[in-house]
């Protein structure tokens, strides 16, 4: 969909898409510049100017959207050995784990049912 766009919008739509796990500000030549710390992005990027992307957070979100596909998949009869794998190891990999003050595996067991 990208060569439909106007180059305007293609870069902006660029900027979302493309390394979207990733840390990253806006650069002053209009591309991107990757931040590798969390606390950097929350203390020294939150700004509009660098019209800053959380990557880290995006796919904290990315990864309770896989937990409550398959929980719900789980309850409702479609439970292959893959996706309780896949359930158990997003509560293993967020087990003890705050973003922001948010605390993930608490979310993940509230929505485990």
């Amino acid at each position: 969909l990208l060569p439909l766009l106007s180059p305007y919008r293609r870069g902006e739509m660029a900027y979302f898409i493309y390394d979207e796990f990733a840390n990253k500000i806006r650069g002053q030549d209009g591309g991107y510049k990757m931040v590798e710390s969390a606390e950097d992005m929350l203390k020294v990027y939150n700004e509009d100017r660098f019209d800053p992307i959380d990557g880290t957070l995006i796919k904290v979100a990315d990864n309770i959207g896989a937990f409550i596909e398959a929980a719900a998949s789980i309850r409702n009869g479609v439970n292959p050995p893959s996706l309780i794998e896949a359930k158990s190891t997003l509560l293993k990999k967020y087990k003890n784990y705050s973003i922001f003050g948010i605390d993930v595996e608490k979310i993940l067991m509230g929505l485990e049912g």
